[in-house]
């Protein structure tokens, strides 16, 4: 029952959205037509979505080039010394130690975070932390997703956020926290988690991770992506999704940064 009702959510959630899914490329699975979101090495994966009719292509936006022969050079120093001698060898004014999280203005209209990680500001590598910088535009959503190697302590810093996140079997209830600025709370490794911008001013949260390369995965998006015959059974209702339908459903799934809460739109003055 449970599974019908998340469905039945995620289609209505979907259907109202307005915003465009991401680019993709497609996959070969038996049975569906299924396309999978492909992630850029170096992000989070909530990457910036605009606005308008769902089939629609949103701007692109490139990730920074990944300098593969730095990292690998990195990697190769017999210790921390070395390693930081490499990175100032171009000297003084080649900044290897700062990031700028401002980088790209191209907001969508649920925002976008900048992920600082070993590929795009390799000074990470080895030290076993990274940070991401959340900008979220009012009634955004950042969709809920996990963090496979990485626990996250989010703060916010400007506005307000609504968190939520669900533990391992056994402890399976959703956790929930609502956060002004200057308040922060946790989202444990693996944990499945998002946050949300109920108010109608945007919201900034920073957050810091526990591991140089945290990665990211988007919990409907990725689901999604299994072999239809899998997500059949897995759910328990085989007639409910299959054949033509199912490529139809999927693709109506919101982009992993959303913008999509129709209460909080109406409040806003803003059209679905």
């Amino acid at each position: 029952m449970y599974a019908k009702i998340i469905l039945a959510a995620l289609a209505a959630t979907a259907s109202a959205s307005p915003l465009a899914r991401g680019k993709e490329n497609p996959a070969t699975y038996p049975d569906s037509a299924v396309k999978r979101t492909p992630m850029p090495s170096g992000t989070t994966g909530n990457m910036p979505m605009s606005s308008g009719a769902v089939g629609a292509d949103p701007p692109t936006v490139q990730p920074p080039p990944i300098d593969t022969a730095l990292i690998s050079q990195l990697e190769l120093a017999p210790n921390a010394v070395e390693r930081f001698n490499i990175l100032t060898q171009k000297g003084k004014d080649s900044k290897p130690l700062k990031f700028d999280f401002n980088g790209k203005k191209d907001t969508g209209a649920g925002g976008h975070v900048t992920l600082a990680d070993r590929t795009s500001f390799p000074a990470l590598v080895d030290l076993g932390i990274s940070a991401a910088v959340g900008f979220m535009q009012p009634c955004g959503m950042n969709t809920a997703h996990t963090h496979p190697r990485a626990t996250e302590f989010l703060t916010v810093v400007d506005g307000a956020i609504q968190t939520g996140f669900i533990q391992e079997n056994g402890f399976n209830m959703e956790i929930k926290t609502e956060l002004t600025k200057f308040q922060g709370t946790v989202f444990p490794m693996g944990s499945i988690h998002f946050q949300f911008n109920p108010k109608c001013e945007p919201a900034t949260f920073v957050a810091g991770l526990n591991h140089e390369n945290p990665g990211t995965s988007t919990i409907a998006q990725n689901f999604f992506a299994l072999d239809a015959d899998i997500l059949d059974t897995t759910l328990g209702f085989p007639k409910a999704i299959d054949g033509d339908n199912f490529k139809d459903f999927k693709d109506k799934i919101p982009a992993n940064f959303a913008q999509n809460i129709a209460t909080c739109l109406a409040a806003c003055g803003k059209s679905m």
